[in-house]
């Protein structure tokens, strides 16, 4: 690691990604642009051969819905979901981008809100999309793939306004219903532009994220793309351990939940006295880099991973800024912060200590809901509603959510994510939250070890804990419950506050 940062990585800017599928099919044309194994047997794709494909199902697209369209899409990961979704895009539709495992009622609700046109399904999520959208043509993945007709050039799809609104993603919905993120050709295309600065991979990515989400589709695959490396698409938490063996990949971006599942592979080679070197050949022996964003993570698995030669960069972002805000270089970081500030954009700290954020990533607003957006796009700048700091090296560190801080009679502001930390580290605490009850602060705690002797040797490190901490940060109630709390699909916990 440097101690001083360094010039940008420098990549040739896009202002759309049709236009980044065009240029990298011309200069890049037989080379790998994505790549995905059943069993044993690869199946790869060019850049040449996704535009061709993209062109083909624009073509339908453009038959089935026309131009200005709201075109929904649902499905597993998969090479034909990336075909559709920039298909959507290059016949100057906008994609909604739905989550595979959302329920019928709320499929329907968000739909009708979002005003869709036109589903796009999967064969795992047609006949739900059917059931939930009886008023809307469903197709399926295969229909949508099939031009009909002679394969139009490229040329003939023209996205020339980058302010057009390309995309809507919809929020996790812990605080309510879902709303629709719009994201601009030109706010995608900055937030890429700008990542690719910070951070350049070298090898290849495997991509384990949802395409559903942000972070999953716009940074897993297309930042990936723009450098001109291949992506392989993965099948899933379950195949990973024999794709990473496969796929041997130098770079992958992902939610703690899935460091968790890494750092425990770590552990049970640890317990068998496995030498690091050999440990990484676990992850295909060529991981290098872990990007990590969607949810906080403890510092602890950073320095675990360094161990077995593995950077664990922590970022962060939100849908609302396409998605990357921040993220550690290469060889310029900050264990326990989130990075520094994507170039392009700004980041500063309110009066309240609230983080916020502006520049061409930042969204167009949420759909159909121009209250929800006053409340946070204010000036050109948006209000995250976390609470962070800055230090004089520009790196960024989040300290709460501003809706989460607990206000005491005594004026004293405690930020619950702050102690959350400090409990986690305690041994057998897998998850907690604190909350204020009764002017005091309490805390609900899941563990997987939870015997009788277990929760008195917690409520001990507890107590421990408690004496290094002023007064008023000092944990009163204990509650132990018996199963995991509930969560969004980004795996982020539901606070009742939030699902109340």
């Amino acid at each position: 690691m440097f101690d001083h940062n360094y010039p940008y990585y420098e990549l040739p800017q896009i202002e759309s990604l049709p236009q980044m599928v065009k240029r990298n099919a011309e200069e890049r044309a037989e080379d790998i642009a994505f790549a995905w194994f059943d069993g044993s047997n690869r199946h790869t794709v060019t850049y040449k051969k996704y535009l061709e494909d993209v062109c083909q199902a624009a073509r339908k697209t453009e038959t089935l819905a026309g131009t200005g369209s709201h075109i929904g899409i649902i499905g597993e990961n998969s090479y034909e979901w990336l075909v559709i979704y920039m298909a959507i895009l290059f016949s100057g539709n906008i994609a909604v981008v739905f989550d595979k495992d959302m329920e019928e009622a709320e499929l329907r609700d968000v739909a009708d809100r979002m005003d869709l046109s036109l589903m796009a399904a999967d064969a795992a999520c047609r006949d739900k999309s059917k059931a939930a959208l009886d008023h809307l043509e469903v197709q399926s993945f295969e229909e949508c793939l099939q031009g009909g007709g002679p394969v139009r050039s490229p040329e003939d799809f023209r996205t020339d306004d980058p302010d057009a609104v390309c995309s809507i993603f919809l929020t996790s919905g812990t605080t309510g219903k879902r709303k629709g993120v719009m994201l601009s050709h030109r706010n995608i295309a900055a937030d890429i532009n700008g990542s690719c600065k910070l951070f350049e991979p070298s090898g290849v990515t495997l991509a384990v994220l949802p395409f559903h989400h942000a972070f999953g589709l716009i940074a897993a695959v297309w930042m990936i793309f723009n450098c001109g490396i291949p992506v392989y698409l993965s099948k899933g938490l379950r195949r990973i351990q024999k794709e990473l063996l496969l796929v041997k990949p130098q770079t992958m971006m992902l939610v703690p939940l899935f460091v968790e599942t890494f750092d425990r592979m770590i552990r049970i080679a640890a317990k068998r006295n496995i030498p690091a070197e050999q440990a990484k050949q676990l992850f295909g022996g060529n991981l290098e880099y872990i990007i990590c964003g969607g949810a906080p993570l403890d510092v602890k698995y950073v320095k675990e991973f360094r161990r077995f030669g593995i950077e664990l960069l922590n970022g962060y972002g939100t849908t609302e800024c396409a998605p990357v805000a921040a993220v550690n270089r290469n060889h310029f970081h900050r264990d326990g912060t989130v990075g520094l500030q994507v170039p392009g954009s700004a980041v500063k700290i309110s009066e309240e200590g609230e983080v916020v954020i502006s520049g061409d990533l930042v969204m167009t607003g949420y759909y159909n809901a121009p209250e929800e957006t006053a409340e946070v796009l204010k000036d050109g700048w948006y209000y995250t509603g976390d609470l962070g700091e800055i230090d004089e090296d520009g790196f960024i560190t989040l300290t709460g959510r501003k809706k989460n801080l607990i206000i005491l009679s005594s004026g004293e502001n405690i930020s619950p994510e702050e102690l959350e930390g400090k409990l986690l580290h305690l041994e057998g605490i897998d998850e907690v939250i604190v909350s204020a009850e009764k002017n005091e602060l309490a805390a609900e705690i899941f563990s997987k070890d939870a015997d009788d002797e277990a929760k008195e040797t917690i409520r001990a490190e507890i107590d421990r804990l408690n004496k290094k901490m002023p007064m008023y940060k000092r944990i009163s109630r204990i509650v132990f419950r018996e199963e995991e709390f509930p969560k969004t699909t980004s795996q982020k916990i539901i606070r009742r506050t939030e699902h109340a």
